[in-house]
């Protein structure tokens, strides 16, 4: 996607079209496709590590996830509770791009959690609850942060043009 943007957008474009409700979607796929193209100049070094610390990241999300599980009394297995939150990240990335995707992750993790987990529905909502709010304690976590990053991002305007 990030090294051939323009390759891409047409195969996405294409399959798009042949889809009866695709046209709806092509002008936020094609902005997402661009931003990807913007950022092709960091080189494939740089997506390397990028991708590398993605794959810790998504050990630690299990890990915290697994932590979470067995503190609501579940059995998870580590590789269930990782598949759970990879799962869950990659309907979050989906739930941005379709319309009225709130709670969206929340009914993904709700819905995956069986897959993973031997637990009933109530210890599905309550560890969903949980992470959320695990979630949410993280992000005022990093509110300290954002003078800081104010500063360094660029105008809208760039990152369309």
């Amino acid at each position: 996607l990030v090294l051939a943007p323009e390759q891409s957008l047409k195969l996405v474009s294409f399959v798009l079209q042949k889809l009866p409700w695709g046209d709806r979607f092509l002008p936020r796929v094609s902005w997402w496709l661009e931003c990807f193209g913007k950022l092709g100049h960091l080189g494939f070094s740089r997506w390397i590590r990028a991708v590398f610390w993605s794959l810790v990241n998504t050990g630690l999300l299990g890990v915290s996830g697994y932590l979470t599980l067995k503190a609501c009394g579940t059995d998870p297995s580590l590789l269930g509770a990782i598949f759970l939150q990879s799962f869950t990240a990659v309907v979050s990335v989906l739930a941005v791009v379709l319309p009225s995707g709130i709670g969206a992750v929340d009914a993904a993790f709700i819905a995956a959690f069986p897959a993973a987990v031997s637990g009933n529905l109530g210890d599905a909502i309550l560890c969903a609850m949980i992470l959320r709010m695990v979630q949410v304690g993280t992000l005022f976590c990093g509110l300290p942060a954002m003078p800081m990053l104010l500063v360094q991002l660029p105008e809208k305007g760039d990152l369309r043009s």
